[in-house]
């Protein structure tokens, strides 16, 4: 009898301490292994063990009896590309599975743009660059200028009056659609948005969209979108920040930002100041701006002394199961362009100042239901622009207003619209409608408008649908209709397809879209004694027939994200308009609809993602048509430039230091010109952007440093031989380009509760 005792004891030991449990790690969606994964082994009170690595068959064992006395343990599943997941397993079942989620960074962030609800931008149909807090604090990114710069397929012009322009597959600024939480951003002059109008402080991310998408947001969705999405909630209950930032340049800037979480309610308040002091090349590199000048030339600056206040409040609250968002926005600038003493005793000179005020309100309302989704916006801009020109007297430092009439203006616009979309799930797997409308009334002011006030209202309704014929293939067609009180508006339809194969996503898409005549080519008059500049309310919307083809590959090898992306588009618009002279003697001009334009391009990129390591490297060619290649034989039909852009972000979280690097190189932009039946060469030449950043935690979740350089390579003004009133003179000089070797330093504290 003991000796059976004995033996049932001895038995029960050896089965305690030699069971053993299979640990699987397994894709959530895929249900494949994952090999490679590391488990972190804890006890209950979360105090490390060891480690473990799964095998080529994605598995681990573990025995009870390397745990003793435990009954238990804690798994800490860490797979690169997937969120973290932590299981208790209590050695009682001889096979745990752990099934992981792709994370964000694997399927790319979360996007609204265009989309039927919120969707990851690799399931997206539409081709979705994000660009992400994250990155946008790696750049030390001060306003959408600064980041956009890095970015391929997208040039940056400067203007320094007018501010920062850019283009987009080719085409100007006036055909890229900027908004802000879905609300058009107003105040294009010359055609453009001042993009470094446009702050980042309390920013989530941005969303760019390459091509038309005219059939959701209407005109200027031509040759891309921009929606840059602001922050919305926040982590804890109380949490506030406070940014400084500074460059030997002149540049002193301050950013605060408070948030406030209450049951169903949050509020979130940011604001700051952006100071520049002017700069020019004789300034000299390190700080001395304090210095008092004198009242000579050197007075002029190249790049024009800039100040700016803005602050944005949002209020995001739960009401009866529906998600209400409020916001109110403000921003003031001014610039100040300072001219030389003038002939013959040198005291007095002509100051110019332009002072700009934008309002921005909205509210919106989104709720989600079983099968259908709503989301409702409504918004409220207001833009208004001072030019005022001063007599200075250089000994006293007087100013008067000057007498020349041409020299004061003051134009104000003004933006009410609505937009609101309606998404059906017909089938949840296979096919999802969308119906909405879209409303904006615009009117604008000023002296340099026909009659001193015109306006222009313009109401659609559109349409699309997301349909699976088949496993894998997403086919979405859209169609906007829309009536104009200006113009004849045309109908603008689209379709885009998505098929996924294993690591590939291919991505096809027609559109067409539009540019509406604004009220400033429409109505404009502006005429004195050296000007005679008229609009035409004969003008025709532009329009274009848009074709995009990509190919994105995606995939892990061990614990690296590994992606590629192949792409290409070709677009055809007709009507363009632009500023022409009306006749060969004279000085009047008026704007007209002066035929075709094509561009088109390709790019390749590719970028390797590892724990604490990002790199990618992308080529894009680009290539625009000549207009003068219709005429003369001996022109090229068309233009082609490259761009080269590359970055490398690494981390080192025990010393919590980041580190990195954004290169981007921009060729050689050739054109053709006409004088006097003569055609000749223009041309921008290529040039190199090179930017470091390092920064490091001092104290953890409370107080950041950064520093580094911007523009490295020491890049101020490039030769250019630009056009001038057309394609028919030609005229040369530089193009301001950056204000040289830039060194900054960034103080970022914050706190939470």
């Amino acid at each position: 009898m003991r000796a059976t005792l004995l033996l049932i004891f001895l038995l029960s030991v050896h089965l305690t301490y030699a069971q053993t449990t299979v640990i699987r790690v397994l894709d959530c969606e895929t249900k494949t292994t994952l090999p490679g994964a590391h488990i972190g082994v804890f006890n209950l009170s979360k105090h490390p063990i060891k480690t473990l690595v799964t095998n080529t068959s994605g598995e681990v064992e573990i025995h009870k009896k390397d745990f003793h006395p435990l009954d238990s343990i804690i798994l800490v599943n860490h797979y690169i590309g997937y969120e973290t997941d932590t299981q208790t397993v209590d050695f009682s079942s001889s096979t745990v599975e752990i099934n992981l989620n792709k994370s964000a960074v694997y399927l790319g962030e979360m996007v609204v743009t265009g989309q039927h609800s919120a969707n990851s931008a690799e399931k997206s149909v539409h081709t979705i660059k994000v660009i992400d807090r994250k990155k946008i604090e790696s750049m030390q990114a001060v306003n959408l200028r600064d980041v956009l710069t890095n970015e391929m397929n997208i040039q940056i012009s400067q203007d320094n009056v007018l501010g920062s322009g850019m283009s987009m597959q080719g085409i100007s600024g006036q055909n890229v659609k900027i908004m802000i939480d879905g609300v058009p951003v107003i105040g294009r002059l010359d055609g453009n948005i001042d993009v470094s109008q446009i702050n980042l402080n309390d920013v989530e991310r941005i969303e760019i969209v390459e091509g038309p998408m005219a059939v959701n947001y209407g005109t200027d969705a031509l040759a891309g979108t921009i929606n840059i999405i602001t922050k919305k909630t926040i982590d804890h209950k109380v949490q506030a920040s406070v940014n400084t930032y500074a460059e030997q340049v002149g540049t002193f800037n301050t950013t605060a930002n408070v948030g406030l979480k209450h049951k169903k309610h949050t509020f979130l308040l940011s604001g700051g100041r952006n100071y520049f002091d002017g700069w020019s090349p004789e300034d000299g590199k390190w700080f001395n701006y304090f210095e008092k000048g004198i009242a000579d030339s050197s007075r002029v600056s190249d790049w024009n002394p800039k100040e700016q206040f803005f602050g944005r409040l949002n209020w995001n609250m739960n009401f009866k199961k529906i998600q209400v968002q409020l916001q109110s926005g403000y921003f003031y600038e001014k610039i100040t362009n300072k001219g030389a003493p003038r002939p013959p005793r040198y005291i007095s000179t002509f100051d110019d100042k332009y002072q700009t005020h934008r309002i921005d309100q909205s509210v919106n309302f989104h709720q989600t239901k079983k099968r259908l989704e709503w989301n409702v916006l409504a918004g409220y801009n207001y833009f208004r622009r001072h030019k005022n020109t001063y007599v200075t007297d250089l000994t006293t430092l007087d100013q008067e207003l000057s007498n020349t009439a041409s020299d004061q203006d003051t134009s104000t616009f003004q933006q009410a619209m609505s937009r609101g979309n309606f998404v059906y799930q017909v089938n949840k797997e296979k096919l999802s409608v969308e119906l909405g409308y879209d409303v904006n009334y615009q009117f604008a002011e000023g002296v340099r408008i026909e009659s001193g006030r015109q306006e222009m209202g313009d109401y659609a309704l559109f349409s699309t649908a997301e349909w699976k014929p088949i496993e894998n293939l997403t086919l979405k067609p859209g169609l906007r209709i829309t009536h104009n009180t200006a113009y004849d508006a045309p109908v603008t339809p689209s379709v885009n397809a998505l098929y996924r194969i294993g690591k590939f996503s291919i991505r096809g898409s027609f559109a067409q879209g539009f540019r509406a005549p604004d009220l400033k080519e429409l109505y404009f008059m502006f005429v004195d004694i050296n000007h005679n500049i008229q609009g035409n309310q004969d003008l025709r919307a532009e329009y274009s027939n848009n074709f995009n083809a990509s190919v994105h590959y995606q995939t892990i090898v061990k614990q690296m994200i590994i992606r590629g992306e192949i792409s290409g588009f070709y677009n055809q618009i007709e009507d363009r308009i632009t500023l022409a002279q009306a006749s060969e003697s004279g000085n009047l001009y008026h704007y007209i609809n002066v035929g075709n334009y094509q561009t088109h391009g390709g790019k390749i990129k590719g970028s390797l993602l590892l724990e604490h390591l990002k790199l990618q490297l992308g080529f894009n060619y680009v290539g625009t048509q000549n207009i003068v290649s219709e005429d003369y034989d001996d022109v090229d039909p068309y233009s082609y430039f490259p761009e080269v852009q590359s970055s490398i972000n690494y981390q080192i979280p025990k010393a919590k230091l980041e580190f990195s690097v954004f290169y981007k190189y921009t060729g050689k932009q050739q054109s053709y010109a006409i004088s006097d039946d003569v055609v000749s060469t223009t041309s921008i030449d290529s040039y190199n952007m090179l930017d470091a950043t390092v920064g490091k935690q001092i104290i953890p979740d409370l107080l950041k440093i950064s520093a580094g350089v911007k523009n490295i390579l020491d890049v101020q003004n490039i030769n250019s031989s630009a056009s001038s009133g057309g394609v028919h003179s030609s005229s040369s000089g530089s193009l301001p380009i950056a204000m040289g070797r830039i060194y900054f330093v960034n103080v970022s504290f914050s706190w939470k509760k």
